[in-house]
């Protein structure tokens, strides 16, 4: 994962604790990550994601989660059908 940008188009300044999930619903596998786009350290860390199809093309990263708080790792998991 190189050149991670944000909406804005800064350069994440490191990328943590990445993983994936394959979504059924729309058929691509959805990769999150945490970035600080602000400093090289955790500071200010949020969840980011993007999705692909084919492991080649990827969306722009986008705030998956982001509490007033840094986020340096999170977990996906399925509850029931939601």
């Amino acid at each position: 994962m190189k050149e991670v940008r944000n909406e804005a188009g800064a350069l994440a300044q490191n990328i943590w604790a990445p993983e994936w999930f394959f979504d059924v619903t729309t058929q691509e596998h959805v990769l999150i990550w945490s970035s600080s786009f602000q400093d090289a350290s955790w500071k200010e860390s949020r969840l980011w994601s993007c999705r692909t199809k084919d492991w080649k093309t990827f969306t722009p990263a986008k705030v998956f989660f982001a509490p007033p708080y840094s986020v340096i790792d999170g977990t996906v998991f399925k509850d029931k059908e939601t």
